[in-house]
């Protein structure tokens, strides 16, 4: 029986192989294509956690956080930082530099190692707090900010202000009373003595607003005219006694004091 496929030339046949190889071949290098993709990707990945994980562990800023209780928290310079209940605090990964600088949200008590080269600064809310080395305690909410100083020298001033600082001594309480227009410096301790001289300033506050922190600060009465209520004033005292104050308060805005009694006064 004879077969119903003609026998192949010799060239032909070699043209059949050369077909052959070429698919073989064309099909193996699919194969290492698919896997240089398929290793690319594993690169790929491994490139991208490696660069997370180096973000993490070299950029990205620490942040330390007191959820329900207090948490203390030491600092690569050895300072300490007790954060209250809610606080934040945040530290870039070049801390300590030149200049210490830390973020506070919320409310927390600092121990600072000392430093004369590198000052240590607490950013809060509009405020900062310039140390080289000292214990306070910083306090803040969506409008009022205060600082308590135990020991050593600190100068607070509003972030966007810079170059108006205030500078505290131990045991002296800063604070804004609530408002970015005021700052005043008095004794920590609340009792009726400490509160006789205090340190305040006034930035563009109207009158009312005046009295009120004066009256809160002496514990003493300031009556002004109704109409003159809403008359801005911009002033600073230092260790000031009320009836001081109340009479550069006059001065400046020509009024004239009646004193009615020993905790009464009245602009005229």
């Amino acid at each position: 029986m004879k077969d119903n496929f003609p026998y192949l030339t010799e060239e032909e046949e070699n043209k059949v192989w050369t077909n052959a190889l070429i698919a073989i071949r064309r099909k193996e290098k699919q194969k290492r294509n698919r896997k240089n993709i398929m290793y690319g990707g594993i690169a790929a990945v491994v490139i991208l956690s490696g660069s997370v994980l180096g973000y993490n562990f070299l950029i990205k800023p620490d942040v330390y956080m007191a959820v329900s209780d207090p948490r203390k928290v030491l600092l690569p310079d050895k300072s300490e930082v007790i954060l209250q209940k809610g606080a934040k605090l945040t530290v870039e990964k070049s801390f300590p530099s030149d200049t210490r600088e830390v973020t506070l949200d919320g409310d927390a008590i600092f121990k600072i190692s000392k430093s004369k080269e590198h000052p240590f600064i607490v950013h809060g809310r509009n405020y900062e707090t310039k140390v080289l080395g000292t214990v306070f305690k910083i306090y803040q909410n969506e409008k009022s900010f205060s600082v308590d100083l135990y020991e050593g020298k600190v100068l607070v001033y509003r972030s966007e202000k810079p170059n108006e600082s205030f500078e505290l001594k131990p045991k002296e309480t800063f604070s804004n009373l609530g408002t970015v227009q005021v700052a005043r410096i008095s004794a920590t301790s609340r009792s009726t003595e400490s509160q006789l001289k205090s340190s305040l300033s006034f930035n563009d506050c109207s009158l009312s607003k005046v009295a009120q922190i004066i009256e809160e600060t002496y514990n003493v009465k300031m009556i002004i005219p109704d109409k003159d209520k809403v008359v801005k004033i911009t002033i600073s005292s230092t260790n000031s006694t009320a009836k001081s104050l109340i009479e550069i308060i006059a001065f400046q805005l020509d009024f004239k004091i009646k004193q009615i009694n020993d905790k009464t006064f009245q602009l005229e």
